[in-house]
Order: C-alpha cells, then structure tokens, then sequence
C-alpha cells in the first residue's frame, strides 16, 4: 500500500505546486487584415490547399497542439464572432478591442493597434503568467513546457516582464536620448508575469508611441524608451527562446545548463518558414517546428 499512498502524496504537491504558480498561456492580437486571410485559408484547407499568406492559422494550429490555452484580440465584435467560427480548436478564446469599424490601417496606425490590444488583453491576463506573440511565430511545440518555464525564472529575479535583447542593440536610425549601452528590445515575444507592473508598461507604451513615433513606423524605440524606465522590473531572455529574421537557422541548438537545446519559438513569416524548408527538402517538420 505504500506505492500508492507516495503517488497520490506526490499528486497532491503537484496539484498544490500548479495552484500557487497559477495558469499560464498565451497571447495574440490580430488585425481584420491578418483575419482576412484566416478565413482565406480556412476556407483554401477543405480543398488542401495552404494560404501561404495567413500567419495566424499555423502558430493558432500549435497553440491548439499544446495544453496551454490562449486569449486572441481583435478589433470588433463582429471581428470576434467571425474569428471563433473558424478557430482551430476551443481552446482559445476571443475578444474585441472594441475599436471603430477601421479602414485599412497605416503602418504606425497597425502599431498602435497592436499595443492597445496587448493591453487589451490583460483584462484576461493568465494569473501565471500571459506570453505575448505575434503572430508570424511557430512553436516548438515539444519544448512548450520549457518555454513557459522562463516565468519561474523571472519569479526567481523578482521581475515583471521578460523580452529578448534585439539582435542589432541600436539602429542607426533609432537614437534617442537613452544611454547606447541600453540596447532595444524585440517586442514581437513578451513575458508579461506581473499584469499589474506590465499594465503600466503598456499604457506608458500606448502613450509614448503616440508623442513619438518613429520615422519607420516600428515600435522599437518607444518601447525602449519606456524599458529604460522600468529595467530594474525587466528580465532580459535566454536566447534559446527564439530565433528570429529570415537569415536564422530554426534547427541551430543553443547552449542552456540543460546542455545544447533547440530554440523555443521560430520568428519569421509563414511564407519564410515554407521557402526555409523547401531549401532544407524538409518534409512535415523541420526541428521540431511544423513551418
């Protein structure tokens, strides 16, 4: 009877572990424009065909393939009830930013959308921890647990939100008053663990994007405006977590203290991901990641 009694004592402290830590899961916000061309494909796959165009489907088809959930934000309500007939699977969920019926937005336009909406979306916040992803990102989707267990790392630090150094620290094109030791940082992945410090984050981003916004219309360097003031909340990420950029290498293994590892998340548009595993004659997967 001892075996039993030891599994059902280890059950408990599992259960009790995953209660004081909270759910974890995902987040994504999409344009009626990247909607568009999820229905395209939705409607393309009962013909076998694959939208090469639509990034949305396949990092939701992931997301559907793990046992986390996820929260989707779009602009409208009619938005939201056209996107849940087509979701993948129910274990993600929709809501409306609630904005006007819009026009096709400019690109500076797309990127107040995109803060407002990660904002949005704290109103759903994981209590474990919400993970932000755009939506040109494939998972790995055998390494998902790993990924998520970059939240107990920020808990271990005492920080509140966890982004990836950018691969150049600081363009040209995007100096500011901010020292040049402080490199920008890339908000297409976030760690949002605090929603309560996270939430004041954004809304200094909503604000600080609007007063500046940069002549190439990317968010980078209002976002590393805002960074700067809250660095002592911000944990900068293990590099395994993505690879990122049409030049990366998916399958390149990085070196963490559970030795050379494949990175966590696949950067780079769906259409990329396709042309780099047609190159590398991958055929289904390609590391790990379905492209």
């Amino acid at each position: 009877m001892r075996r039993p009694l030891a599994w059902l004592v280890l059950c408990v402290a599992l259960s009790n572990a995953l209660d004081e830590v909270g759910e974890r899961g995902f987040l994504l916000v999409a344009t009626s424009t990247t909607l568009e061309r999820l229905w395209t494909y939705e409607a393309r796959a009962k013909t076998g065909q694959i939208d090469r165009y639509d990034d949305l489907g396949p990092v939701l088809r992931d997301i559907c393939r793990t046992s986390f959930r996820a929260r989707l934000i779009v602009g409208t309500g009619k938005e939201a009830a056209k996107a849940e007939r087509v979701l993948p699977c129910d274990s993600i969920s929709v809501a409306p930013l609630e904005v006007e019926e819009h026009r096709r937005l400019t690109d500076i336009e797309l990127r107040f959308f995109k803060v407002d909406a990660i904002l949005k979306g704290l109103d759903y916040a994981f209590s474990g921890g919400t993970l932000y992803i755009d939506n040109d990102v494939a998972i790995r989707r055998s390494g998902v647990d790993d990924l998520f267990a970059m939240f107990d790392a920020m808990r271990k630090e005492k920080k509140a939100v966890g982004l990836q150094t950018s691969h150049i620290c600081l363009p040209k094109n995007h100096k500011t008053k901010i020292p040049k030791s402080f490199c920008e940082r890339n908000g297409g992945v976030m760690f949002l663990g605090d929603a309560g410090k996270a939430r004041e984050i954004l809304e200094r981003w909503s604000e600080e994007i609007r007063a500046h916004p940069s002549k190439d219309g990317h968010d980078q360097v209002s976002l590393r405006t805002v960074l700067f003031d809250f660095r002592d909340d911000l944990y900068d990420l293990h590099p395994v977590v993505q690879r990122r950029g049409t030049s990366a290498d998916p399958c390149k293994r990085v070196d963490t203290s559970k030795g050379p590892t494949l990175p966590h998340l696949w950067h780079d548009h769906h259409l990329g991901r396709l042309k780099y595993a047609r190159r590398r004659k991958a055929q289904g997967t390609i590391c790990g990641f379905v492209p």
